[in-house]
């Protein structure tokens, strides 16, 4: 799947006119080819994975549960659906978390190429403490875009955990 996705990814960057190149910085560009094909090749499957493991496991706990305790299915229907409501509350924020990571970091990428290939002409110019102050600058705003996703998915953490601790105590 990486595979296809990074062959459509280059034909759209090979078929892109030339104000493309001069409206997206190299950055962007280098990002979304290697963030999209290492999310592909190294993280859905994975993901999916687990995510089928644990639906597994909750279906079954809960099947044991009711069927032992009667009363249990009544008590955990409400919690159920405030597991639903966490679950719809986080998705939009951590997408667009996931986004905003993304594009902060796209900088970072192009400030790193461009010191790849310019860095003699940095140096002869007495550019050096320009250019990381840049780079510093960019990699103060990625960093503050990842403590907030951070922040929303430790939230999703504690909520996830104080709603099956309640669970826990029903039983």
């Amino acid at each position: 799947a990486s595979g296809a996705l990074h062959a459509q990814l280059l034909d759209a960057v090979l078929g892109a006119r030339q104000a493309f190149f001069d409206a997206t910085a190299v950055g962007r560009i280098l990002n979304r080819f290697t963030r999209d094909t290492n999310t592909i090749d190294e993280q859905v499957g994975w993901t999916l994975f687990h995510s089928v493991l644990q639906l597994l496991e909750l279906l079954s706990m809960l099947g044991v549960l009711v069927l032992v305790t009667r009363t249990f299915a009544l008590a955990a229907l409400p919690l159920l659906l405030l597991f639903v409501q966490i679950g719809r509350a986080y998705r939009p924020a951590g997408r667009e978390l996931e986004r905003l990571v993304a594009v902060r970091n796209s900088p970072l990428f192009q400030l790193f190429t461009e010191a790849l290939h310019g860095a003699p002409l940095i140096r002869a110019a007495r550019l050096t403490s320009l250019h990381e102050r840049r780079y510093r600058s960019a990699l103060l705003r990625a960093e503050r875009a990842r403590f907030s996703r951070g922040a929303v998915q430790r939230w999703l953490d504690l909520s996830v955990q104080l709603l099956g601790s309640c669970m826990v105590a029903l039983v």
